[in-house]
């Protein structure tokens, strides 16, 4: 486990599993914004029965946050997706720290690029990328039509309360949702 240290602005702090109490340190970029605390209890309390065990995409990982809450509380496999290096070399070094490598992948690409490219696919996964962008439908569409969910996988998104709900297809229905501040939570499930 992780040396405690004080947290400072530019850190998190995994709240949950084996890890619990970790920081994850994370760089000062532009639309990164990691999910806060509550929102991460909120959706691993959502995903408590299927996480132990499963396969997981971070994609748009930024900080790292939600992979490492899926490490924490036993996934078998994570992996972490983002076109920054910055980020990728952050999380590289969180491996490293919380002796992980064994258990992640760790891939610099522009997330929408690989969706339509990659060939793993997964039981969880979980989108929370830079609001502004509003990647969200365009996300779901990939995942969906590039086959990257497994039967019966959860596909979490995270977006701006503001932001009307994306469309999901026949094959993914929306399993739960919640609002924290200003930020709108997503589950959906495929069927």
């Amino acid at each position: 486990m992780a040396k405690q240290k004080k947290k400072t602005k530019n850190q998190v702090r995994i709240i949950g599993g084996k890890l619990k109490n970790s920081l994850l340190s994370f760089n000062d970029i532009d639309g990164l914004r990691p999910t806060g605390a509550r929102s991460r209890e909120v959706l691993f309390n959502w995903l408590m029965a299927d996480i132990v065990n499963s396969t997981v995409l971070d994609a748009f990982a930024g900080s790292g946050a939600l992979g490492f809450e899926a490490l924490s509380r036993g996934a078998k496999q994570v992996v972490f997706l983002d076109k920054e290096p910055r980020v990728i070399q952050a999380i590289t070094t969180q491996c490293h720290q919380f002796q992980c490598q064994t258990q992640t992948k760790i891939i610099q690409a522009n997330a929408l690029k690989w969706l339509k490219e990659g060939q793993i696919t997964f039981d969880i996964i979980l989108i929370d990328p830079p609001f502004a962008n509003q990647y969200q439908q365009v996300v779901i569409d990939l995942i969906v039509e590039h086959h990257k969910l497994n039967k019966q996988g959860l596909l979490y998104i995270e977006q701006a309360k503001s932001e009307p709900l994306p469309l999901f297809p026949n094959t993914l229905k929306i399993h739960k949702t919640k609002q924290l501040g200003q930020v709108q939570m997503i589950l959906a499930k495929k069927d």
